[in-house]
């Protein structure tokens, strides 16, 4: 038994009361902090991955000028030639 002293009913009516114990524990308490920790990092990475995404995005779109010839250079650079 994870959470000492609690014991799981079967019944739908004390689904509620047995996990409102189970965050009331020292254990829960300790899951629910990691939980929302570490959605909190998974939310950040996110973001900042779009927020990258996007600038990569419109400084690509900035370096594409019609007409020009975009070549990479020796180390693997993209160049336009204007």
């Amino acid at each position: 038994m994870i959470f000492p002293g609690l014991s799981m009913d079967t019944s739908l009516t004390r689904f509620p009361q047995y996990y409102e114990q189970a965050i009331a524990s020292q254990i829960g308490q300790r899951v629910k902090r990691f939980y929302t920790e570490t959605s909190k990092q998974v939310y950040d990475i996110h973001e900042e991955a779009r927020h990258i995404n996007l600038a990569e995005k419109k400084s690509h779109e900035e370096t594409n000028v019609p007409g020009a010839e975009n070549s990479l250079d020796s180390s693997g650079k993209e160049t336009v030639a204007v």
